[in-house]
């Protein structure tokens, strides 16, 4: 797989993430942190059990992942080993620096190093993994492709799989991992590669031993070379009409050249085989030995130990880890101090007041979308990674309070959402990136919005990052890496795999994220002063921004149109007035203070959770928590009604309805989202669910308040026009997703209860009106409904009542009559029988197919669910 990098720190739209910073916390903090385990939410499922008619389908737990580096005390995982094993000892170095983990983290890790330079180890015992995984990154990518081999990196992780010397059957591993619940894959990015698997604890040893030999014993079997170009060439077919994937290769083709960023990293069977048939007269056989013969020299030269890192995780103890680790891994490549790859670059792919900077590109996309991106190269923050001095100004730039850039657009009717921070990170080079999703309207004032970007930088420069601010963002940091909930093992292994070649062993699990020092002069210096018209590349993207050009990308025949920042622009942008209506963010009411553990040490409650209130109005479980033991808790509501499916009109409009509902709450959402609470709603055929997640303290205060403004919403007409136009654009665009969406979209219409195709809904969408809108909430939706909700976490049953006492007192509704009920049914086939559905796929432009295979079984168990999938996975 070709993986589309883009790493950034988000900080708009839904998602928060990455935008926070930290440093050592102010001591008037006083922390009630306790040692825990990892949280996870899934008792939603025992509710199916207990209740006889409705229930509230599960949802994903709340999963915040930020971090400190030193603050109060740090809770350690000794890296430091026990003596080394004997048969090892002079091929196993031990680190003996600590590893810094979250204090509720209860596996152990340890790092260490085969010969001097040689392969990096993280190892992690964890007893009560369900799965066990383990990646290698190996730190080369698509930028060290030969020039006359676009692609051959990424043809090279497609070739590992296809046979071993110890295993050399071409689908050895991916049917040993089918048979034993597992599953593996890989990814080609600019400069790594990352190959995983998992599987079922008791089969690990025999999935690591298959695994190592990807590293120690290749065949790149001749037979299986043209064939792996063709799923090369259809995984880049399959992305040509991906807008994302057609502007990341936009943006390389317009970088430098001279530096390798501008390379084409994906490949296709012209970049990889045709070229080299041409130059030997036709002789397929001939070109492909020659492939190969690149192939081999690529991999001799570039996967040795020294460039690798490899994440273990499993049930077993660390001393067994290492043993197969050593047994499996001792044999990898060395590399001479002759041989060594050395990455210097003679420039950066954007170098300031050049040709390849302050320019305006403007993009024609395959979908109705509108964005104006601004990308400003800056140098490889990793060495600061302990500052991280990008982090507090993508919060400031991507904040979307009262006084932001975003509230700004917001009002003036030009955009629906911002994000902020980093992208394309490379050795060499980062990009500091903020993307605006423009409405019909602001695409027609960009110039306009970017003076109101470039008068926030000014804005920040000449206030600064007060301390204040660093200091809430170093509480909530520390707050989100004392609780840091555990990941699916493979994704640890994923990610942690990569981190290993950029940080030191004690900082691996806390790395960028978390920074612990504050460095005003560094930001200053390495950021803001970088934020510049003459070193930006600002892309406008949208439906017919090009004219009379007849530009297009070599890779994807993307249209386009460059031109260079005209004088009059940059003046404007450097010399920009002062703007009343950007301020900066105020201070956060939602930052928890209170992180005591409801449940008494030592006490548990039952397993299931309890019916507290059950009548014709409501039905409400409760759950205190027990055994996770963390400040956080889920509150989930939902109000079931007869109308929202009663035709897609209904449909569409209690989905319209509650996107409004988010965004009129958005400047007070926000402040709680980086408060590490969230709230919202999500509209089902049967219901909507409201929830509020999060730190426990002030969740059920954002739950009423999310329910005070539902019950008092007077829709603004600005809003829902442009909610409207959103809608459209969306149910257009669905026509040109690729064809596993279709596929999927056309089995839930044939077998699903009452479901509507996206014809109906746009043709519903055209109906609705402000006035319509406003009356089905106040006169339908909110007038006959069922509630029933679920209290989960660190939350007690009288606070969970109460709570629910005080909505139910704000919604006022009636109940609904037993036959008022929705029943969500699903068409049951008859047995052995099947049907064939053939649809054609209403983008022309589209070259790829789809199959989409549905059997329907009755409920099944896990261990009678692998069995069943057994013969099926022989099938594909």
């Amino acid at each position: 797989m070709f993986l589309l990098t883009r790493q950034f720190s988000r900080s708009g739209g839904k998602t928060i993430g990455k935008t926070f910073n930290s440093s050592r916390i102010s001591k008037k903090y006083n922390l009630n942190l306790y040692k825990n385990s990892s949280v996870s939410f899934n008792s939603l499922q025992n509710i199916q059990k207990l209740s006889t008619n409705h229930y509230l389908r599960p949802f994903r737990s709340f999963n915040q992942t930020k971090s400190m580096r030193t603050t109060i005390e740090s809770h350690s995982s000794s890296s430091s080993s026990p003596p080394p094993l004997k048969d090892v000892k002079d091929i196993v170095t031990y680190s003996t620096e600590d590893i810094t983990k979250p204090l509720i983290d209860d596996r152990n890790y340890r790092y260490l190093r085969l010969r001097e330079n040689g392969l990096k180890v993280l190892l992690i015992s964890d007893p009560n993994c369900d799965k066990s995984a383990a990646c290698m990154n190996v730190g080369v990518g698509h930028l060290s492709d030969p020039v006359d081999f676009p692609g051959l990196a990424h043809f090279l992780e497609h070739m590992l799989f296809l046979g071993t010397e110890k295993y050399p059957t071409d689908t050895g591993l991916s049917e040993f991992l089918a048979l034993r619940g597992g599953s593996s894959n890989a990814f080609t990015s600019t400069e790594n590669t990352s190959y995983h698997f998992d599987i079922l604890p008791k089969d690990f040893e025999e999935g690591m031993d298959r695994f190592a030999q990807f590293f120690t014993a290749p065949l790149f079997q001749p037979l299986a070379v043209e064939r792996e170009v063709n799923a090369v060439d259809s995984e880049n077919q399959k992305n040509l009409q991906n807008d994302a994937f057609r502007f990341y290769q936009l943006q390389k083709s317009l970088s430098n050249p001279q530096h390798p960023f501008s390379k084409f990293g994906t490949g296709n069977r012209k970049t990889l085989l045709e070229h080299k048939i041409e130059e030997s007269g036709g002789d397929l056989q001939k070109a492909t030995a020659l492939l190969r013969q690149e192939l081999v020299a690529f991999h001799k030269r570039y996967y040795t130990q020294d460039k690798m890192a490899l994440v273990v995780y499993g049930r077993e103890s660390l001393d067994v880890l290492q043993g197969w680790v050593v047994d499996k891994f001792q044999s990898l490549s060395d590399v001479s101090e002759g041989e060594k790859v050395e990455k210097v670059e003679k420039s950066t792919p954007f170098p300031p007041n050049t040709k390849f900077s302050g320019r305006i590109i403007r993009v024609e996309p395959v979908k109705d979308i509108r964005q104006l991106r601004f990308f400003f190269e800056i140098k490889s923050l990793r060495p600061f990674y302990d500052k991280n001095p990008s982090k507090l100004v993508s919060k400031l730039v991507g904040h979307e309070s009262g006084g932001s850039i975003l509230s700004l657009l917001k009002k003036k009717g030009w955009a629906s959402e911002l994000s902020s921070g980093l992208a394309r990170r490379n050795h060499d080079f980062d990009l500091f990136s903020i993307d605006v999703s423009l409405t019909k309207e602001g695409i027609e004032h960009c110039e306009e919005i970017m003076e109101i970007v470039f008068q926030y930088f000014k804005l920040i420069k000449e206030k600064g990052i007060e301390d204040w601010i660093h200091e809430e963002a170093i509480r909530m940091d520390e707050i989100f890496f004392r609780f840091l909930s555990k990941k699916e093992p493979s994704r640890t292994a994923e990610d942690l795999a990569s981190l290993l070649h950029h940080f030191s062993p004690k900082d691996v699990l806390i790395n960028e994220k978390f920074p612990s020092l504050f460095d005003k002069k560094l930001i200053l210096e390495e950021i803001m002063d970088k934020l510049t018209p003459q070193n930006a590349n600002i892309f406008i993207v949208g439906k017919g921004v090009v004219k009379n050009e007849d530009r297009f990308e070599k890779w994807y025949n993307t249209k386009y149109s460059e031109e260079e920042m005209n004088q009059e622009l940059v003046n404007k942008l450097v010399s920009v007035a002062n703007n009343t209506d950007l301020f900066l963010p105020e201070v956060n009411e939602f930052i928890p203070s209170d992180l005591s553990i409801l449940c008494p040490q030592g006490e548990s409650t039952p397993k299931d959770p309890n019916l507290v209130k059950n009548d014709k109005f409501v039905r409400l479980w409760h759950k205190l928590d027990s055994i996770f033991r963390v400040p956080r808790g889920t509150f989930y509501l939902s109000l079931y009604s007869p109308y929202i499916n009663a035709s897609a009109e209904n449909l569409v409009t209690t989905a319209l309805l509650i996107e409004l509902l988010e965004d009129s709450m958005n400047e007070y959402s926000y402040y709680a989202l980086l408060g590490g609470l969230s709230c919202g709603a999500n509209t089902y055929p049967t219901k909507v669910t409201f929830y509020s997640k999060g730190y426990s303290q002030k969740m059920g205060n954002l739950a009423i308040k999310l329910f005070e403004r539902l019950r008092s919403f007077k829709i603004p007409n600005d809003r829902f026009l442009l909610f409207k136009e959103q809608f459209t654009r969306r149910y257009a665009n669905q026509r040109l997703d690729p064809p596993y969406r279709h596929a999927q979209n056309s089995w839930d219409l044939l077998l699903r209860n009452k479901r509507w195709p996206v014809e109906d809904k746009e043709e519903a969408l055209k109906n609705i009106t402000l006035e319509s809108l406003q009356n089905f909430l106040d006169n339908i939706f909110l007038k006959k409904i069922f509630i029933e909700g679920l209290v989960h976490g660190n939350v007690k049953e009288n606070e969970a009542t109460s709570v629910l006492e005080t909505i139910q007192q704000i919604l006022k509704v009636e109940p609904l009559n037993e036959s008022e009920f929705y029943d969500d049914r699903v068409i049951k086939l008859e047995r052995g029988k099947s049907y064939l559905l053939r649809e054609a796929l209403p983008n022309p432009s589209e070259t790829n197919s789809a199959i989409f295979n549905f059997y329907q079984v009755r409920y099944l168990s896990y261990s009678h669910f692998f069995d069943l999938m057994i013969p099926l996975s022989d099938w594909t």
